[in-house]
């Protein structure tokens, strides 16, 4: 499983490749003007023991969260500073299907047994239930301390002390995403900004229905199912914005253009194959969709750009090479809006991941 930052980093960042492989995280730093594969140069971790690491997420500046796997069939989060030392900061029983950035120091993530969010870096967790949530505490939100942490590479910048967290001492009540009388198990989901502190998250659920709460103090709603469209190969892909929200129900594309609200889905346009995945570029005004297509009877992935909001789809030019299929796409940044995407192909044990950024061609 492999990830990349999903935000825009700042001009002093280092883009960083986050991958994992056998209970360890590897990571690389790549320059804007990387357009190869990698297969060197990647530092890995060391392994956690019986863990199947099943993705990271950068939850805050240099702060990272580590979703894995154990033999005992528990799923753990850890915190990391560096990707070598890892600190357990949630033990779950009940799978956890995903973990989905809000805003700084804000996630949210989806189990079994319903929803959960943090909002102090993933240091506590507490399930998203209008019985057990209870009022933020005044002293607001707190982080650890900068000066325990270790610096490991030359290329890491020295840390800040005292860097800002976001205030999160006003809000009274984070929702009851829990209270309602269904709360969707997703993979998949669309978190869209709708004001200061407030957000619209669109859930692809494993029933194939997609559901939206208002975030935070709303409950589910069920705003369009898809089961009617294909009842056969499917994937919860789902990504969007202000603008849209773009779906796929197998050769199918949804969208939405009110954030996902119930009555305002349609279908704009069919491919030739199976919707894997839809990687949206910003959540701007005028953002950048990239649509990986599963081929049909044969083993790869084709892409596609959009960017009128899923009416036509644009085959990509670039040349993948040895990648014959796409494992997983995620949108990366650099210090301006020059939005790319790095497509992950297939590996073997004996090799590294490897790689290819892409550019859109408004980039």
């Amino acid at each position: 499983m492999a990830d990349i930052r999903d935000r825009v980093l700042s001009r002093d960042d280092p883009t960083l490749i986050i991958s994992s492989e056998n209970g360890s995280i590897m990571h690389r730093t790549i320059s804007g003007d990387d357009a190869a594969y990698g297969f060197n140069q990647w530092q890995v971790s060391p392994a956690i023991p019986g863990a199947r690491i099943i993705n990271t997420w950068e939850i805050y500046h240099r702060i990272w969260l580590v979703l894995a796997r154990f033999d005992d069939g528990h799923y753990k989060i850890f915190r990391t500073v560096n990707q070598r030392d890892y600190t357990l900061v949630h033990d779950h029983e009940t799978r956890i299907h995903n973990i989905f950035y809000v805003d700084e120091g804000h996630a949210v993530f989806c189990a079994d047994d319903g929803w959960y969010f943090t909002v102090n870096t993933g240091t506590t967790w507490a399930e998203a239930d209008e019985g057990v949530l209870g009022p933020i505490p005044d002293e607001g939100v707190l982080v650890p301390e900068y000066d325990d942490w270790t610096v490991i590479d030359s290329w890491w910048p020295e840390p800040e002390l005292d860097e800002p967290v976001p205030e999160y001492d006003n809000w009274m009540w984070l929702g009851a995403l829990g209270a309602a009388a269904y709360s969707p198990v997703a993979r998949s989901m669309a978190v869209i900004g709708l004001d200061t502190g407030l957000w619209a998250l669109i859930a692809y659920a494993e029933n194939r229905k997609i559901y939206r709460a208002v975030y935070p103090g709303g409950e589910w709603e069920m705003v369009y199912d898809t089961t009617p469209l294909c009842n056969d190969k499917w994937y919860a892909a789902i990504a969007g914005g202000p603008v849209c929200v773009l779906a796929g129900v197998g050769r199918h594309l949804l969208r939405s253009t009110t954030t996902g609200e119930v009555g305002n889905w349609s279908v704009v346009h069919e491919v030739e194959g199976i919707i894997k995945s839809i990687i949206i570029s910003d959540q701007g005004n005028a953002p950048s969709f990239l649509i990986e297509v599963e081929t049909v009877n044969t083993e790869g992935s084709t892409l596609h750009w959009s960017y009128d909001a899923g009416d036509s789809l644009i085959p990509d030019v670039n040349r993948m090479d040895v990648v014959t299929a796409v494992q997983s796409v995620y949108g990366t940044g650099t210090g301006t809006q020059n939005t790319m995407y790095a497509v992950f192909g297939k590996r073997t044990r004996q090799s590294n991941p490897t790689y290819k950024l892409i550019r859109s061609d408004r980039s």
